[in-house]
């Protein structure tokens, strides 16, 4: 199965490099290699939902995902990016 998943990574990740919104993203893995999950940081929630659901791409991914049992679990988390100076600022 990782195999499978695998080979469809490349064109997913190519298509998130450049989206509209994306400030960061890094893909990563567990033991070794088989557990994937990706990292990225958004302009915008809006950015992030635009990609998460309005791309055909990625909801073909998803699709796939399911289908084929890809993931014994899943996990979507968000989190807010805080930038050390406005933290500062606002506790002044």
């Amino acid at each position: 199965m990782a195999i499978k998943f695998w080979k469809f990574v490349p064109e997913v990740s190519k298509k998130l490099k450049n989206y509209i919104g994306l400030s960061y993203t890094k893909g990563f893995g567990e033991w070794p290699i088989l557990m994937q999950a990706t990292f990225s940081v958004w302009d915008t929630l809006e950015h992030m939902k635009a990609y998460a659901y309005d791309n055909p791409n990625h909801a073909a991914m998803i699709k796939k995902t399911r289908a084929l049992n890809w993931y014994k679990e899943e996990m979507f988390s968000r989190f807010v990016v805080w930038d050390e100076k406005i933290y500062l600022d606002s506790s002044q």
